[in-house]
């Protein structure tokens, strides 16, 4: 049956569409006003905190999607009221509403629905000053006396907008959601698979309650309550599948019957676009499950040989053309890439369908295929590469290199998973330092920020030089490389020539080694 409307009805209806999707389409403008105590080591009228911290971005911490890290900033004003005392007023265009990460080291996880925000948000910045010496023997900040902080500052928000700092308020209770969590992994629990399922339970259980409690106190929108639960869902799921993806894949059986059905029924959202696109946790979990649903079941990690390629090309044809799956091919091609499995990646290649709308995805898997078809520098000219050190003096690989292969180490301060690997690769170069030169090139374009995180970060890791890329992702190394996506792990001979253009990561240590040792035979 057709509807009559009269013409009034009828062009109010249109307006409204085309109001929505133009906000859709560029967004809306939000504005935040950071009071900031800040101390004697931001001194100097050049270093202005906006410059290094506070953009906004979405989806930041995997470091998968150029556009999606793409800064929100539209404008910025910054000025001193004492020398410990900085305002900066932001303009940001934000054009979902979902999980965001103010930037601050890691960031601090975040929820935004612009069209609730009618007014400036005023938050208070103070740089926290409680340090300690953390499991690792590394000293860092704390936020108390057993929660590390993430970043360098302590943000205060106020009681009209308390929701969207909801995770900073979470991570007193077990840490942040993204942070490393000491105490209570699979392996520090020396794989005690009951102790560590109660364990997760009860922060998840923990998570969910403070929810609960804290919807009740201040109250979380409804458009974005969904998003803090799915969140905190999501990563307990991920929890759960870690000691099956990254160590045994035959544990499964020992996993209670109603965890089974957890697991099992995953695929109810694992294409989910909303949660893929406007959460964090939804795309570890997706490639996670993707691994361990087409791994057989044996003793040890996922291992992505011949059958887990076959049974997963079958998946894949099953999956709708969506930018999940999209995501799930570029990530299988940077894991084959890893292995230097040229034939898997062509195949992969072959199975993703571009989509003008996905232009960063279709660059991404584009590049990760033109790495291994067309890997590298001339040798001569990648040796001639010429990068700054932490001095800020131009320094080229021949004049870095000093041993028979060197390890690249593609990363930036604001990239979460980059910072993750940071332990399983500094177990790597405590084994290997003395015949492999481990080199860390930051592709970050804000030169400020990556000196800040050097000042904090690099006394404890004397065996790996830090040296910096001008420009980031615009450097000549990244785009020749097509490295589009961090972390990414390269290896190099002392003369130059490309030996393995996207390593597999220093978590999958067994397999890092192995590429190691092949070439110090």
């Amino acid at each position: 049956m057709t509807l009559c409307l009269p013409s009034t009805i009828r062009k109010t209806l249109l307006l409204i569409t085309l109001i929505f999707t133009l906000f859709k389409s560029y967004g809306q403008n939000i504005v935040i006003k950071y009071d900031i105590t800040r101390d004697s080591s931001f001194h100097g009228k050049n270093n202005r905190l906006s410059r290094i911290f506070f953009n906004i971005r979405k989806n930041k911490w995997d470091g998968f999607d150029p556009a999606s890290i793409q800064n929100t900033v539209v404008s910025r004003t910054s000025y001193l009221k004492a020398p410990t005392l900085e305002t900066d007023i932001i303009t940001y265009n934000i054009k979902d509403r979902g999980v965001y990460f103010i930037d601050d080291i890691s960031g601090h996880q975040i929820l935004l629905d612009p069209s609730l925000i009618k007014d400036t948000i005023r938050l208070q910045a103070s740089q926290i000053h409680f340090y300690k010496t953390d499991p690792t023997g590394d000293r860092g900040t704390y936020l108390n006396d057993s929660i590390t902080a993430q970043g360098l500052f302590n943000i205060t928000y106020p009681p009209k907008y308390k929701y969207i700092g909801f995770f900073d308020s979470l991570a007193y209770l077990h840490e942040e959601l993204h942070g490393m969590q000491f105490g209570y992994s699979f392996k520090e629990l020396k794989h005690d698979l009951d102790t560590y399922l109660k364990g997760i339970a009860k922060i998840y259980k923990d998570r969910v309650n403070f929810l609960k409690t804290f919807t009740a106190q201040y109250g979380i929108p409804q458009s974005l309550k969904l998003y803090a639960q799915k969140e905190i869902q999501y990563s307990y799921y991920n929890n759960l599948l870690e000691p099956l993806v990254q160590w045994d894949t035959e544990l499964f059986q020992r996993y209670p019957p109603n965890l089974q059905d957890t697991i099992n029924n995953f695929a109810k959202d694992i294409n989910n676009t909303d949660l893929f696109k406007n959460t964090s946790f939804h795309r570890s979990v997706l490639t996670q499950y993707t691994a361990l649903i087409n791994s057989k079941q044996n003793k040890g990690p996922v291992n992505f040989d011949k059958v887990f390629l076959d049974n997963v090309l079958y998946y894949l044809k099953k999956l709708p053309n969506n930018e999940p799956k999209a995501y799930v091919i570029s990530w299988l091609m940077q894991v084959y890439s890893g292995k230097a499995d040229e034939s898997a990646v062509e195949t992969l290649y072959e199975q993703y369908t571009p989509d003008h709308s996905r232009q960063a995805t279709n660059s991404l898997i584009d590049s990760v295929y033109q790495a291994v078809k067309h890997p590298g520098f001339p040798p001569q000219q990648m040796l001639n590469l010429s990068f700054e050190n932490t001095s800020h003096v131009n320094k080229t690989f021949k004049e870095l290199a000093s041993k028979k292969i060197i390890v690249v180490d593609c990363w930036a301060t604001w990239c979460i998973p980059c910072l993750n690997q940071l332990p399983f690769l500094d177990l790597v170069i405590k084994k290997y330092s003395d015949r492999v030169q481990f080199i860390s090139l930051s592709a970050d374009q804000n030169l400020n920020k990556w000196d800040s995180w050097i000042a904090k970060n690099s006394g404890n890791r004397k065996d790996i030089l830090q040296i910096h890329a001008p420009g980031g992702f615009q450097n000549i190394f990244f785009k020749k490389l097509r490295i589009n996506s961090i972390p990414r792990y390269l290896l190099i001979s002392s003369t130059g020539e490309m030996l393995n253009a996207a390593m597999p990561l220093p978590s999958d240590t067994q397999e890092f080694e192995r590429e190691l040792d092949k070439y110090l035979k």
